[in-house]
């Protein structure tokens, strides 16, 4: 995994820093590089040359520079998808976030716990995206989906409707959401309403109604599955049932 840090204050580049540190000891992942920098300059000239990039934490005002919701639009403009952490003081900025899919957004001075679940979320992440995909039959035609390119899948009048990270409109197919659900990873596929299946990977927000994705849309959380959505996207964020083998990655 590739983490950058891009903050213009030493105190707090160097706090991310030794938290990332704690994190690959407690988790015992060690297979990670780490590169620190003081100007949006040197961030995207890095990434330009790495855009291999996984994890970004980001100080959302570096003085007399791009911000950093100005430098996160720029990255997203090369076709990056790397998980962004925004690092700041200024809470107007949160709601922002979310046009440049921000994975988080941090107050300072920033906890080890926070940094923990941002490691082990792109660490999981990364495991899964090299994980099987599954094969779907259109009326058009047979597609392969990563895993990770599913956001939701909804039902409607006999019909399964998959919403992806990389089509405009959702994928139409006919099947059971039952059946569907079977040929899904249950670690990252939960009911989270009798009529959507929704990828853990792609939550953001989860209140007692609704939940929130990466894309912003929102879809229903039903009472009957809320605390069985929680315990898994919990279990998901700890390592969970995925955690084995993921040193070889």
């Amino acid at each position: 995994m590739h983490i950058l840090i891009c903050d213009d204050e030493l105190l707090y580049r160097a706090a991310i820093e030794q938290a990332v540190i704690n994190w690959s000891k407690a988790s015992g992942h060690f297979d990670y590089q780490m590169h620190s920098f003081h100007s949006s300059e040197e961030l995207l000239s890095h990434i330009s040359a790495n855009p291999e990039a996984d994890l970004l934490f980001l100080d959302i005002k570096i003085p007399g520079e791009l911000s950093g919701l100005e430098l996160a639009r720029s990255i997203r403009e090369t076709g990056s998808d790397i998980a962004i952490v925004f690092i700041s003081n200024y809470d107007e900025y949160v709601y922002e976030g979310y046009t440049v899919d921000a994975l988080r957004f941090l107050r300072k001075p920033v906890m080890d716990d926070d940094i923990f679940f941002c490691c082990s979320y792109v660490y999981n992440r990364l495991a899964l995206t090299r994980a099987n995909s599954i094969a779907i039959q259109t009326s058009r035609a047979k597609l392969t989906l990563k895993h990770l390119e599913i956001l939701y899948i909804e039902v409607f009048s006999h019909t399964l409707y998959i919403h992806t990270t990389g089509h405009s409109s959702p994928l139409k197919i006919y099947m059971k959401l039952s059946d569907m659900k079977k040929l899904l990873p249950e670690e990252l596929f939960v009911l989270c309403h009798r009529s959507y299946i929704v990828n853990i990977a792609h939550i953001r927000l989860i209140t007692s109604s609704k939940l929130t994705l990466s894309n912003g849309e929102q879809i229903p959380v039903s009472k009957t599955q809320a605390s069985s959505l929680n315990h898994s996207f919990d279990t998901y964020f700890r390592g969970g049932h995925i955690s084995d083998g993921l040193d070889s990655i």
